[in-house]
């Protein structure tokens, strides 16, 4: 099979997997959870730094985020159509998006949802694999 056409189709369902988790997390989580996790996850107070209960800093944090995910979006187009800043974009968005998990609360994810952030994360990985390991990696240069 075409390495091109598997790696448009990886894109496609990285894409498709992140629309199904932003439909489920914000429509059907609490179906998932069952009533008490789902009040437990409410209740988790934020842990790494005790100021980050602050207003103004969960709204900087939500900006940067909210940036940082339009970004990687407009990445995977540009991955798509094999124009090289999308791999720099693909790259940094994601740096900048783990280093965004680090201020997470520690949500609570239990069953479907958790499968599926997980198949987004293998997804994630199998694309940077094609960008750096594979001969598509020439396409981008």
């Amino acid at each position: 099979m075409n390495l091109d056409k598997i790696f448009k189709n990886t894109i496609l369902l990285y894409v498709l997997s992140t629309v199904v988790f932003v439909v489920v997390s914000f429509t059907l989580e609490k179906n998932f959870l069952g009533e008490e996790l789902y009040l437990i996850d409410s209740e988790i107070d934020l842990f790494i730094i005790p100021d980050l209960e602050e207003t103004i800093f969960i709204l900087i944090l939500f900006l940067i985020s909210l940036i940082t995910f339009a970004i990687n979006i407009i990445s995977l187009y540009f991955l798509y159509n094999f124009k090289p800043i999308g791999k720099k974009l693909y790259v940094y968005s994601l740096a900048v998006m783990f280093i965004l998990f680090i201020f997470n609360k520690g949500d609570v994810l239990s069953g479907p949802l958790q499968s599926i952030d997980y198949f987004g994360s293998l997804l994630e990985g199998i694309i940077i694999c094609f960008l750096y390991f594979t001969p598509i990696k020439e396409k981008f240069n």
